[in-house]
């Protein structure tokens, strides 16, 4: 995220409250869920349509995570434990082969 839109979530956070921006987060995630199963059960017939709103709710799922981040002070952790898991996928695939 650039430096620019950091600082508008740590506006953002400053407006609603933290309060809210967590509560917009499980809002956020619940839609993109939705649009991943309405992708899955074909009720758009536009595939071109359902990605672009599953890109659409990737990015307020991003935004909310990047206002969590900064409310818990979490970047570096985030960081680390991400960095961890990706070892662990990459490992388990090696050594799992599928």
């Amino acid at each position: 995220m650039t430096d620019t839109e950091l600082e508008i979530c740590r506006k953002a956070i400053d407006h609603w409250g933290k309060d809210a921006q967590e509560r917009l987060f499980y809002e956020e995630v619940g839609e993109l869920m939705q649009a991943i199963s309405k992708m899955h059960r074909k009720l758009c017939g536009d595939t071109e349509h359902e990605f672009d709103h599953i890109a659409e709710e990737i990015a307020d799922v991003e935004i909310c995570l990047a206002q969590l981040k900064l409310m818990y002070g979490l970047d570096d952790k985030v960081a680390f434990f991400r960095a961890a898991k990706i070892r662990r996928v990459e490992q388990r695939m090696n050594v799992g082969g599928n």
